[in-house]
């Protein structure tokens, strides 16, 4: 680029391009008026008065377009000087220079949206002229991208990028494009994975310009699609992932996973434009090859060290699942707000009330689903209003209980699009259902276009939508949660997940908790279903404690619910077999009389006569009072049904030949004490030790 100084003074020798001859001249109004006033534009100049506002802004729009042709004729080339509305002080490079997309005229980026505040042809056409990034990538599609690139390409992916060097490597990089093309070709009917496309497309961009500082030779993707170039596209990746040769570790280890992903699918792509091309044909052979070496080598050189980083980091890693604390005080928050906005809303519709209970409804959609962020915020409104009642006539609805049925018609039931292609369901409460009616009924009124066809609009875009991960985070911060940061959708999920293993499951209502999550069972449970310290502790460690004691082939035909193991596993065995006496010892046995008296082997002769002396006569009368009175007690027969719910209870320690401790048999009370007619712990305890003794039959 031509500064606009020198060492000691400014320099005045710009000039303009001329449309008609294209040429350069210093006094383009002159030339104008000597050379073309024959033209049409130059003769309605002409035709007007000297120094008047209209005719210098109509010599001002044609030098302006002489300077548009010119410089993008530059950006095509790849030659040439280009020159801007102001020329810089200091040399700079021309890629920071974009144009305006109604003037023509050439602008640093950073300053292009504050021109058009200024621009009178933008204040003409009565466009607002958004934020400064969607202002630059408007503008970026004014400069030619490349040969290659589709019309739609430009619009859909490349029109949304931010205008650096990485888009600058897509925009002269043909194999790039190609590959987006061929992506969005694939996946560019949704409007969702558009930025996808625009992220891989940019991965390969970072990758080239990292590939340039170890190769400056290498100009475009397609020259490194070779054998010989493998180590060059191997020590580029670990460059722009960051790997560490130490350590032996990727800092950004997915990165590396999907340049490696992108880079075979472009070698691909690259195979069937040559195979169709008669000249490129012979070339094929190198991609092949290029391909098997890929196969043999990138899993063990890349690949794997990449998998290697990301599992590494899960190990030992916090899982903080959600508190449950935290989901009540965030749903009271939720209904809190939904209440207060419903009521503003119905007597003052404003797009600033509309848009906080357009979040509300999302979040509370997300939370009572437990669905993927991705799958909520893209429900459609035609989803909604097409939804379907309940056919009361079935035989599955007829199959229901009472509460099943409430509960079906009170609910609504809406299938959406899931995680690959799959149909899941989104439950509606009937309070959710008046509140989304709402906002379908207020959005015409607030501002919503008739062209956005989410359930879940924004209003800061025609067709966009809330993106409900952002959404989530600010209310849980906004809640008051003691962890807001455990409220994501991934971990309500894996919560959702890890809570159900309390639940005794059968494996069709897990199978029908998975599909309704909206993924495979198997999935369900290598992923979501998180192990919990304190159950992995609890439940796992039984078999072990039972392995190392030699009781394990005792427990076959258990589940880990049934193993048994003593709280004091860890004690001595001489310890273990003492304390399994005392409690086996009957409880009206004289060591459990108010006064215990010595064994006689312990006492002789002197000893034993002054025990009886020194001991006193009430409390000996005291317990052979208490000792009468318990025989007088008539024991009360056990029924059919008690012994059955006891032995199918402690069938395991029955098994065993164990007697349960008390907390044990607290457990079974709780669950069977009102079947049992007021027994006591003791009355439950030695029924389980006369089970295994044969006393009762």
């Amino acid at each position: 680029m031509v500064v606009s100084n020198t060492e000691n003074k400014r320099k005045w020798d710009k000039k303009f391009f001329c449309v008609y001859c294209k040429t350069m001249q210093a006094k383009l109004p002159r030339h104008l008026e000597r050379k073309h006033a024959s033209e049409i534009e130059v003769a309605q100049i002409l035709s007007l008065a000297k120094n008047t506002a209209e005719r210098k802004d109509k010599i001002s729009a044609l030098r302006a377009l002489g300077l548009f042709q010119h410089n993008t004729g530059v950006f095509k080339t790849g030659a040439g000087v280009l020159i801007p509305k102001r020329r810089p002080k200091e040399p700079t490079t021309p890629t920071k220079y974009l144009p305006c997309e109604k003037c023509g005229e050439f602008y640093v980026k950073k300053q292009l949206a504050r021109h058009q505040l200024k621009c009178k042809k933008m204040a003409n056409a009565g466009k607002p002229c958004g934020r400064d990034r969607s202002v630059q990538a408007r503008s970026a599609l004014l400069i030619p991208t490349g040969k290659n690139a589709s019309t739609r390409f430009k619009c859909l992916i490349m029109s949304k990028m931010t205008h650096d060097g990485v888009f600058q490597e897509i925009a002269t990089d043909k194999l790039i494009q190609t590959f987006g093309e061929s992506l969005l070709e694939k996946l560019g009917h949704e409007e969702r994975h558009h930025r996808m496309i625009s992220n891989r497309c940019r991965e390969l961009g970072r990758f080239m310009l990292e590939v340039k500082k170890i190769d400056s030779g290498v100009k475009t993707l397609t020259e490194l699609i070779t054998p010989s170039k493998y180590q060059t596209v191997k020590k580029g990746v670990q460059n722009v992932a960051g790997f560490d040769f130490e350590t032996n570790t990727f800092k950004t280890p997915s990165l590396a996973l999907k340049l490696g992903q992108s880079l075979k699918k472009c070698a691909c792509v690259l195979k069937g434009s040559f195979m169709e091309d008669n000249i490129l044909r012979h070339s094929v052979d190198d991609i092949n090859s290029f391909l098997e070496l890929v196969e043999l080598k990138w899993t063990t050189e890349m690949a794997s060290k990449a998998h290697r980083t990301l599992e590494e980091r899960k190990w030992n890693a916090p899982r903080r699942l959600p508190l449950a604390k935290d989901i009540v005080v965030l749903n009271k928050f939720l209904l809190k707000e939904d209440a207060r906005l419903c009521s503003q809303i119905i007597k003052q519709p404003s797009v600033n009330t509309f848009e906080q209970l357009t979040e509300v409804a999302l979040c509370r959609t997300l939370v009572l689903n437990c669905r993927r962020v991705g799958e909520v915020q893209y429900m459609h409104l035609k989803d909604y209003k097409e939804t379907t009642h309940i056919d009361e006539d079935s035989d599955i609805f007829k199959s229901l209980s009472d509460s099943e049925k409430a509960l079906t018609k009170k609910l609504r039931r809406i299938e959406i699009r899931g995680k690959k292609g799959r149909k899941v369901p989104v439950i509606l409460t009937e309070d959710m259902q008046s509140t989304i009616n709402l906002l379908v009924e207020k959005r015409e009124e607030c501002g919503v276009s008739n062209s956005n066809k989410y359930l879940f609009p924004s209003l800061r875009h025609e067709s966009g939508h809330y993106r409900a991960h952002v959404v989530l985070r600010k209310m849980a911060v906004a809640s008051g949660a003691q962890n807001p940061s455990s409220l994501t959708s991934t971990k309500l999920r894996k919560h959702v997940a890890t809570m159900t293993q309390l639940l005794n499951l059968r494996t069709h209502e897990l199978d029908a908790l998975a599909t309704f999550m909206g993924h495979d069972i198997r999935v369900h449970r290598q992923y979501y279903r998180l192990q919990d310290d304190a159950m992995e502790l609890a439940k796992v460690s039984k078999l072990l404690i039972n392995l190392d004691k030699g009781k394990l082939s005792l427990m076959k035909n258990r589940n880990l619910d049934e193993l048994v193991v003593a709280s004091d596993e860890s004690l001595s065995e001489d310890e273990e077999i003492d304390d399994l006496e005392k409690d086996e010892m009957p409880i009206n046995s004289v060591g459990n009389d108010i006064t215990s008296f010595p064994s006689t082997s312990a006492l002789t002769g002197h000893a034993t006569e002054k025990f009886f002396k020194n001991s006193s006569a009430e409390s000996v009368k005291k317990s052979v009072t208490m000792k009468s009175k318990r025989r007088h007690v008539k024991p009360r027969p056990w029924s059919q049904d008690e012994l059955v719910n006891v032995r199918q209870f402690f069938r395991g320690f029955i098994h065993l030949k164990k007697v349960p401790r008390k907390e044990d048999v607290q457990k079974f009370l709780e669950k069977h004490g009102a079947q049992l007619h007021q027994r006591s712990w003791s009355d439950v305890k030695w029924c389980v030790k006369n089970s295994f003794s044969k006393i009762l039959e």
